[in-house]
């Protein structure tokens, strides 16, 4: 679940789903357009970690980008003023991330 959300908000971060709208939510919250390249190159790159065997530390680093990631957002919107339904997304996932990495297997810890 946490790798297929990842995939598909780096596809909206390369403007190849939802054209246009994590441009607009972006400039929205006052950030630049071209943090979106960095934001889905980082999804991917932490998709990547994850799926190859091996690299604890690597997939450590992952895990603390995303959270802090998820939790950067959040707080995006709760600084923009939004409402609780634009908190919801963000704030899934970051559960997803944390819950990923309380349960991961002992041979990964």
């Amino acid at each position: 679940m946490l790798i297929a959300g990842l995939v598909f908000g780096a596809c909206q971060n390369f403007n190849i789903l939802n054209k246009g709208y994590a441009e607009r939510e972006l400039t929205r919250l006052g950030y630049p357009a071209y943090l979106l390249l960095l934001l889905g190159t980082a999804k991917l790159a932490s998709v990547l970690t994850f799926v190859i065997t091996g690299y604890s530390t690597l997939k450590e680093w992952a895990y603390a980008g995303l959270v802090i990631l998820f939790v950067g957002a959040t707080f995006s919107h709760i600084m923009a003023g939004d409402k609780i339904g634009s908190l919801l997304p963000p704030f899934v996932f970051l559960t997803l991330v944390v819950g990923s990495y309380v349960l991961r297997p002992t041979d990964r810890k």
